[in-house]
């Protein structure tokens, strides 16, 4: 079976991951805090997905790279990461409300030809940490930068909300 990943949001209420613009009308207290990681970056928070017609912040992100891979690259940086991930199999994923954002671009601008439709077969070929996210934390962690884990690491986009009370969580 095949999984993708999700950071458990530290703030999370409830059972259902919502996307951030849903969010913003759920509970505006915790869109607040999440919106902050966009802080510096905030015209992602315009940007159209490809195939999917929707804003970045209507979407819910995930990653095909297992956790653990993250957090033995950045603590041979000796940098931390500890964070919990839902384990995501995907038959749960609908592909036709997902797209993969492959992230190859080192100056975060978002271009068209990054996108591919969703292909659950194409999953397995993205669980590896690219040598552009690696490379990254490298130059991030030297320069006593914050380090955004999921720079340079492709993306699987999903456009809903997801119920996550049956799924099971990763603690790295």
């Amino acid at each position: 079976m095949a999984f993708i990943y999700h950071k458990v949001p530290t703030n999370m209420s409830g059972n259902i991951l919502y996307p951030l613009n849903v969010m913003e009308k759920i509970n505006p207290e915790i869109y607040e805090a999440a919106v902050k990681k966009y802080q510096g970056r905030e015209y992602l928070l315009q940007e159209i997905i490809p195939f999917l017609n929707c804003l970045w912040n209507d979407v819910l992100h995930f990653s095909a790279v297992h956790p653990t891979k993250i957090k033995e690259a950045l603590l041979k940086l000796g940098h931390p990461f500890r964070e919990n991930f839902f384990e995501v199999p995907l038959e749960i994923i609908d592909s036709h409300r997902a797209v993969i954002y492959l992230y190859r671009r080192e100056d975060n601008k978002i271009e068209p030809d990054e996108f591919k439709p969703f292909d659950p077969k194409l999953v397995a070929d993205l669980a590896e940490l690219s040598e552009n996210a690696t490379d990254y934390y490298a130059k991030a962690v030297s320069a006593g930068q914050k380090v955004l884990p999921f720079h340079g690491v492709a993306h699987i986009l999903y456009r809903g909300s997801l119920d996550v009370s049956d799924l099971k969580i990763i603690k790295s």
